[in-house]
């Protein structure tokens, strides 16, 4: 019981944190990077679950704080998707390597967060440019369609360095579920 209660504690630690960085209104630029690391962080200390559910909670609290324009509320399915993807991809490139405890100091790990940043980045890509407008009849502006695009998959390229970086503070401060 007192491992469960220890991992739940440590899940909403990270939540909040997350809520914290959406509620704190910085700009997309510094946002994206960091929401992106609670992805990647919560994958590897929680795994898939707890990745999944950040990834459809942000977008969805992005739209009703505001941070997400009203225009771009018919993005947030494929936002949370994308999200979610980019949990999948990564945790199934560090699954052996968790077990090991060596996500931090592996090049599969880094292999991981450019492979779950290029899944996110296509999933993006590929709604705004085909599904929203071909299936949906969905027309966003240029701009948006830009943002949608390759600032995705650098921003979560960014998330996931920083992400290594917040686990390595995470494993010297005994917080990591591993050492449980």
């Amino acid at each position: 019981m007192q491992k469960r209660t220890l991992f739940i504690s440590r899940l909403a630690i990270i939540l909040s944190l997350t809520i914290v960085i959406q509620i704190a209104g910085l700009p997309q630029p510094v946002t994206g990077p960091l929401i992106n690391s609670m992805l990647f962080l919560t994958a590897m200390l929680f795994g898939n679950p707890a990745g999944i559910l950040l990834g459809c909670l942000t977008p969805t609290i992005a739209v009703i704080r505001g941070q997400l324009p009203a225009m771009l509320a018919p993005m947030v399915p494929f936002i949370a998707v994308a999200n979610s993807i980019l949990v999948i991809v990564f945790t199934l490139f560090v699954k052996q390597i968790r077990k090991k405890n060596a996500l931090h100091k592996s090049f599969q790990t880094y292999l991981g967060i450019f492979a779950a940043s290029l899944a996110k980045f296509s999933v993006l890509f590929v709604s705004v440019k085909i599904i929203l407008p071909f299936v949906f009849s969905i027309k966003l502006p240029d701009k948006v369609l830009v943002l949608m695009s390759f600032p995705q998959f650098i921003t979560a390229i960014i998330g996931g360095i920083l992400a290594l970086i917040l686990y390595r503070l995470f494993k010297k401060a005994g917080l990591n579920n591993e050492t449980d």
